[in-house]
């Protein structure tokens, strides 16, 4: 499961089918209902993303093993009770610890959800799901130093976590270390190959590197689009992934994605019109801002269609647009640059 910030936790379902070895079921759910979807996020970043999967946790006690049986019975009175019960016969049952850590942070109560993961953990250093969950409750908090910890001594003994790479790439990202995030996305590419997130975040980690790598990064945003259904695709991936093609140099290449939004926000048809501008396609662009100007107009928006109107020769849209920003400036720069409507505009 994925939440707001982008970073990846495990639904309680399938925490536990990992864990004690029962059936994983289609739906996640946690105590109390499901986890609040927040939107997104390693050892050595270099290690093989083909490495083994991490060894099956404990064997989970009676309590546990009925705390599951309620959830899949949607009881989450009787799992949070059961899995009370488990920790008062083993205050370092680590499965428990993790049931109850779900349940909290799905009850919104973060840090009894962070105690029982860090429990979980203490007792059971290999409790992938703990570790992930963990992780991604720390970098929602912006503490990237402890959540890139968790993430590593995870991927220590679980290699083939593609969650906690993800995670270590947000955690790095927030520490502003560009390079290696860029590196845990790729490693959560290669282990979820299917999922166009990880290779999103790893075009822009490649764009916010000191030296960027804008080759590499329009090739993880077309992976992407591509992984996202292409022209039938998702709308999120297409307009993040066609303003990062902008961004890489292929202004071809963010006009046609983000062409393909089914229903693009003004602010999209706006950057759609830069990158057709950038693109040659004047008229394309002219048209776009067009449209995005009879959505929701702004100063900036008509500023820039005086601009184009000017380049094509248009004379009276040019004028048009900027007596329509005087109307709508807000700060004393956008004014006094409607005011130039006279020197601006003029024929060719």
């Amino acid at each position: 499961m994925k939440t707001n910030a982008g970073t990846s936790r495990f639904g309680f379902a399938v925490v536990l089918a990992l864990l004690v070895g029962l059936p994983a079921m289609a739906s996640l759910f946690a105590c109390g209902g499901p986890p609040a979807q927040a939107k997104p996020p390693t050892p050595s970043l270099d290690d093989s993303a083909s490495a083994s999967a991490a060894a099956s946790g404990p064997t989970a006690s009676p309590a546990a093993a009925d705390a599951y049986a309620a959830l899949e019975a949607k009881d989450y009175a009787k799992a949070r009770a059961k899995g009370e019960e488990a920790l008062k016969a083993n205050p370092t049952d680590a499965i428990a610890h993790l049931v109850l850590g779900v349940c909290d942070e799905a009850d919104k109560n973060v840090d009894g959800a962070i105690g029982h993961y860090e429990a979980a953990l203490k007792s059971d250093p290999k409790n992938l799901a703990a570790a992930v969950n963990l992780s991604a409750i720390l970098v929602d908090r912006k503490e990237f130093d402890r959540a890139a910890e968790v993430a590593r001594k995870g991927l220590a003994t679980a290699k083939a976590s593609w969650e906690l790479y993800a995670n270590l790439g947000w955690a790095l990202r927030g520490k502003g270390d560009h390079d290696k995030a860029a590196k845990a996305f790729g490693n959560a590419g290669k282990l979820n190959p299917k999922d166009p997130d990880p290779q999103l975040r790893r075009g822009q980690e490649l764009l916010a590197q000191k030296e960027p790598d804008k080759e590499g990064a329009a090739k993880a945003f077309r992976e992407a689009i591509s992984l996202a259904g292409g022209a039938s695709g998702d709308d999120g991936v297409l307009a993040e992934a066609g303003v990062g093609l902008g961004q890489a140099g292929d202004a071809s290449g963010c006009a046609t994605a983000l062409g393909k939004l089914k229903e693009p926000s003004p602010e999209q048809l706006r950057e759609r019109a830069v990158c057709k501008h950038v693109a040659k396609d004047l008229a394309g662009a002219r048209a776009d801002l067009d449209a995005a100007i009879k959505k929701k107009a702004n100063a900036q928006m008509h500023w820039s269609a005086a601009a184009y109107a000017m380049e094509a020769g248009d004379d009276k849209a040019c004028k048009s647009h900027l007596a329509d920003m005087a109307k709508l400036a807000t700060t004393d720069d956008d004014k006094a640059k409607a005011a130039k409507a006279p020197q601006l505009c003029k024929k060719k």
